[in-house]
């Protein structure tokens, strides 16, 4: 847009029969367009260059069996993108993936419309996820996404893998975890650690 209209520009011609879902800034002069198909291109503003090898073939695939790219946000050096039914993927500003959220880490669903951070995203890192019904809070510095204890325990709406956590200590290594049925450890604290019941 010159302020007055809309003008084409170098190398659009490329999106013209595209579904573009997510743009954002990447640099001053590229910018990375997330298509609905699933790929992920960077485009080059000043010189109208295509690139569509800013992810490798084995995430693309994901993407498209994903249900496409639904949004794109960047900040600082992750790069957030939505997907119609595959949850949340982030990446680093070289378009490797560095972490893949789903139900199973605890969003409440996996279609994603909107990815939003707040102003003070450097001291409370905390990612809100919009969906066609609800938002999914994620805090990124908790590698603590959802408890599974045991099949078949409390229904938490949609997901119905976990249960409600009152509250949670470290201690000697071990993860304590005091929910609505009663107490559960871990020795291990992973991404999805495994919990037995205490007593």
């Amino acid at each position: 847009h010159d302020g007055k209209k809309m003008v084409p520009l170098p190398g659009g011609a490329y999106f013209s029969e595209r579904l573009v879902f997510g743009i954002a800034s990447l640099d001053p002069d590229q910018l990375l367009i997330g298509l609905f198909e699933g790929d992920v291109i960077r485009f080059n503003l000043t010189e109208g260059r295509v690139d569509s090898s800013f992810i490798d073939g084995r995430l693309k695939q994901e993407l498209i069996s994903a249900g496409g790219v639904t949004n794109i946000m960047i900040k600082d050096d992750r790069i957030f993108m939505g997907t119609m039914n595959g949850g949340l993927y982030i990446l680093d500003r070289q378009g490797k993936m560095v972490e893949h959220i789903t139900q199973r880490q605890g969003l409440i669903n996996e279609t994603i419309t909107h990815v939003y951070v707040g102003a003070d995203f450097e001291k409370s890192p905390v990612l809100w996820v919009a969906h066609y019904k609800g938002i999914s809070r994620i805090e990124l510095n908790n590698p603590l996404r959802m408890v599974p204890t045991g099949r078949g325990r409390m229904n938490m709406g949609e997901m119905g893998s976990g249960e409600s956590i009152l509250d949670m200590e470290e201690f000697n290594g071990e993860l304590y975890i005091s929910t609505m049925r009663g107490l559960h450890k871990s020795s291990t604290i992973t991404d999805i650690p495994r919990f037995r019941t205490l007593g």
